[in-house]
């Protein structure tokens, strides 16, 4: 597990928009399976849990992802499963 040190230091060493723009590529990256958080979290091993995790409610107020189902995670517990809009779109 990387130190706290590790972690801040790479957060620092990129941006919050950047960090959006990288999360919503893994994202979409899963396509029409979706993904949940742990699955998203495992491209990222160097940053904080929350450093990540916050990123998933800015680009859902952005609606350029959305959640729609759940799946159990690592820990066995629900996930929801989250879709990028550009490849899976929103039905309202």
């Amino acid at each position: 597990m990387p130190s706290v040190s590790t972690s801040m230091a790479a957060l620092r060493s990129i941006s919050p928009s950047h960090l959006e723009t990288e999360v919503l590529k893994v994202i979409a990256g899963y396509g029409v399976r979706g993904c949940i958080s742990d699955e998203v979290r495992t491209h990222f091993p160097s940053l904080a849990y929350s450093s990540v995790t916050a990123r998933y409610a800015s680009l859902e107020k952005k609606k350029l992802i959305h959640r729609s189902g759940k799946r159990a995670g690592d820990s066995g517990r629900q996930q929801s499963v989250m879709f990028a809009n550009s490849v899976v779109p929103l039905v309202s």
